[in-house]
Formats: structure tokens, C-alpha cells, sequence
């Protein structure tokens, strides 16, 4: 199957293609790069088609962080933030509004699934502390806090700029704090 066929015959394909979106967030009055494209959406019991603006990356990892940020920074969603299996997050997302399609969690299933997504989702072994605990502040900026040292691991929270945590300097660089309660991991450049 071509390229053009492939995204036809898989209308989320579309997104990724016009503008690095890989999740389809709306732009929702968002002021940075903007698309607007053709979509359905189901209302009032059927589906529609109808236009939308969806928010443009200008590279597939922003599109990753963008989304990250936003499941993070809505209550709505807090519920999914520490889920590790992968059906379960669907069936959450889905209740939580995430999309109007009453199908969107067994769609969304069934992409993780055809593309062995989950081949992701492994925890990656945590190096050991190279320095004993002591207070840190945050440098300019918002980080996320992450559930293990990968730079793609759950994020369960937001560091901002001048927060203090007492941390532990692993090897990797990675600060090992603790969050509510559980370990949790902070990257370099949020130290540098």
C-alpha cells in the first residue's frame, strides 16, 4: 500500500503527515502553530464531518512533549498518570472526554497493538547514586518528573522553576527524588 493510500485508509495518519500532530490535540485557542483539516466527530448520536484546528509541531518529539504536558496538566486526566497497562489508559481516556468517538478506546487499542507500541513501555534499570542526598533548586524552565530515568518513561508530575527537592545525583545524571510519596526521577538539564 503507498503512502497516500496508507493515510486514506487511516484518516489519524493525516495529522502526523500535515503537521508532527501524533495525537490529535486541538488547537483550542493555542497560540503556537496551528493546522486546520477536515475530521468527523460524533455528535448527537452520528458521526459529522467537519473542520477543526489541531495544533503543528515543528518535530515529532515536540508533539510528544506537547502531549505529555497537556495529559499532565489536566485534572481531568490525573486519573491515567500512574496506569502501566495500556488498555486500561485507553478505556480511562476515552471516559475522561478525551475524544467524542464512543469507539476511540478500542481504536485507540487496537493502533498500540498493531504497532507492538507497548515494546516501549518497559522500564529501564536505574543507575546508582554517585552523591548522598542534598537540596536542589530547579533552573529556569518546567521539567516533567518521570517514573523511571528513560526520557520517554510516565510522567507523574511537573518540576518549575526555583522548586527545591532533596535529591540523589545518579550516575546517569538523573536526580532521583521523592513525589507524593513514590521515587520518582528528574532529568540533568533541569539542574544544569
Amino acid at each position: 500500500m503507498g503512502e497516500k493510500a496508507e493515510i486514506a485508509s487511516k484518516p489519524y495518519l493525516s495529522l502526523y503527515v500535515i503537521a508532527n500532530n501524533l495525537f490529535g490535540i486541538k488547537s483550542n485557542g493555542s497560540t503556537g502553530l496551528c493546522v486546520t483539516v477536515g475530521t468527523k466527530e460524533f455528535v448527537g448520536g452520528e458521526y459529522i464531518n467537519t473542520t477543526a484546528t489541531f495544533r503543528a509541531y515543528p518535530t515529532l518529539a515536540a508533539s510528544v512533549e506537547d502531549h505529555a504536558s497537556f495529559i499532565a496538566s489536566n485534572a481531568r486526566y490525573k486519573n491515567i498518570l500512574h496506569v502501566t497497562d495500556a488498555q486500561k489508559a485507553c478505556e480511562l481516556i476515552q471516559q475522561d472526554g478525551y475524544a467524542t468517538d464512543p469507539d476511540y478506546a478500542t481504536k485507540l487499542y487496537d493502533i498500540i497493538k498493531e504497532y507492538k507500541l507497548t515494546q516501549y513501555d518497559t522500564l529501564i534499570q536505574v543507575t546508582a547514586p554517585v552523591a548522598n542526598k542534598h537540596t536542589e533548586s530547579v533552573m529556569q524552565g518546567t521539567y516533567f518528573i518521570r517514573s523511571t530515568t528513560n526520557p520517554l518513561g510516565g510522567i507523574v508530575g511537573i518540576a518549575k522553576s526555583g522548586q527545591t527537592f532533596i535529591t540523589t545525583v545518579l550516575a546517569s545524571g538523573w536526580r532521583q527524588i521523592s513525589y507524593n510519596g513514590r521515587t520518582a526521577y528528574i532529568g540533568p538539564a533541569a539542574f544544569k
